[in-house]
Formats: C-alpha cells, sequence, structure tokens
C-alpha cells in the first residue's frame, strides 16, 4: 500500500519555508536559462536533428517544465498559506476545464488508459480557472504515478445540488486509512510503487487543499489499501 513520509519533520517549519523560497527562486532563474537554449538549439538546428536527437531535446523539455511547475507550486502554496495569492474568481465551464486537463496530460499517459464520465452540456461554476485547473492536473498526475502499467484512470464530473463534484480514481496501490487525513498536508508525500522513477514534493495535494478550500469547497479521498483511491473534491456553483 502507499506509506506516508514526512519529510524533514525535526527541522522548524518557518526555517525550511525560508531556505525553500530562497532556492526555489534561484531553480527558476537557472531554468529559464536552460529552456531558452534548449529551444534555440531547437529552432537553429531544425531538420538536421534526427527523431532520437529531437526526442532528447523535447524530454529535456518536459523535464524542465516539470521542474518549474514545480517551482510554482512551491511559491503559490507559500503565498496561499500566508493570504498573500488572491484568487481571481470569473464565471467558467468546468467541464472545459476537466477536458482541458485530461487531453494535455493525455499524452504523458502512455499505456494507461484515462476515462471521463461528465456531462454533455457546460457546467458553470464561478472559480479561479488557473488554480483549479492545478487541482485537476495534481489529482490526475497522482493517478497516473500511482496507476499499474495497462491501467485505467477514472475522471468523472457530477452536479450534486449547488454544488460540483470532481473525482479521480485509479487502480493503485491505495491509501492506508490512517494517512488519509494527514496526506494532504505540506511536505507529506506518498511512496509506492511508481510506474516512471519520479520525484515527489509532497506539496501537490497541499495545494489542492488550500486552494479548494479557499474556493469554499471542500477535498477527501477515498481508499482501500490494494483497491486504488478516489480523490474528490467538492466546489460550490
Amino acid at each position: 500500500m502507499r506509506r506516508l513520509v514526512q519529510q524533514g519533520g525535526d527541522e522548524p517549519d518557518a526555517l525550511r519555508d525560508d531556505l525553500a523560497q530562497m532556492l526555489v527562486h534561484d531553480m527558476r532563474s537557472f531554468l529559464m536559462g536552460v529552456t531558452g537554449y534548449l529551444t534555440l538549439l531547437q529552432a537553429r538546428a531544425g531538420d538536421k536533428l534526427d527523431p532520437v536527437e529531437q526526442g532528447y531535446i523535447e524530454r529535456a523539455l518536459r523535464g524542465a517544465g516539470g521542474l518549474a511547475e514545480m517551482a510554482d507550486a512551491l511559491l503559490d502554496l507559500g503565498r496561499l498559506e500566508a493570504g498573500f495569492l488572491p484568487l481571481r474568481p470569473v464565471p467558467c465551464d468546468i467541464t472545459h476545464l476537466v477536458r482541458e486537463v485530461v487531453e494535455r496530460l493525455g499524452s504523458l499517459a502512455d499505456s494507461i488508459r484515462i476515462a471521463c464520465r461528465m456531462p454533455a452540456e457546460a457546467v458553470m461554476t464561478t472559480c479561479d480557472p488557473d488554480a483549479i485547473r492545478r487541482v485537476i492536473a495534481n489529482l490526475l498526475s497522482n493517478a497516473l504515478h500511482f496507476s499499474p502499467e495497462g491501467g485505467e484512470v477514472r475522471v468523472s464530473l457530477e452536479v450534486e445540488g449547488d454544488r460540483v463534484r470532481i473525482a479521480v480514481s485509479d487502480d493503485g496501490p491505495g491509501v492506508a486509512p490512517e494517512h488519509r487525513r494527514a496526506i494532504f498536508e505540506k511536505y507529506a508525500r506518498i511512496e509506492g510503487t511508481p510506474r516512471r522513477h519520479r520525484t515527489s514534493t509532497g506539496l501537490g495535494l497541499a495545494f489542492c487543499k488550500l486552494a479548494v478550500e479557499a474556493h469554499g469547497g471542500a477535498i477527501g479521498v477515498e481508499s482501500e489499501p490494494g483497491r486504488g483511491s478516489t480523490f474528490w473534491f467538492l466546489l460550490p456553483r
């Protein structure tokens, strides 16, 4: 089953957060340079690159993009906790946000199938689209991360009275009952047997919780060890 690990628990939270903020600013500067040079190399080489070489550059760009997203998550998490990240709620079609994220991450799913169950018509809600898009992406990324080869990830959207419920289910190892509450805490991460060798900062689910609750919603997980997990969140309409 998935095992929760609290990273750096012996360090004072304030010191750790200050160091993280300084490091992330430096990391973003380096990433801008790396991404810029890779993009320039790709443009100048043009058709001279063979498919293997082109693949190397694309993988490097995806890796740099993933690190940039990680840096943004860390910065935004700190701002949300301090109340300095203003949400910009606007009327939007939540089904469009879900489809957009599924299409973007679907190309990274490899042998894993993503099945969607949503209303055909638009479902309007008032939210910050950037924040909610990231919440959906975090939950879907986690599901893909822990799903076995040839597995299926299920994404659903339902209207429940004056609320919208979005859920992402996987067939992974599941979450132990004693870890379901702590899993949304900052710097907590889940250990399992991932499909790919990726790192986990323990920031994604913490951001999801803060962002959803800032919208007046709720978030949770339903899981049985060895039988997968369903991460869900509710938003007011």
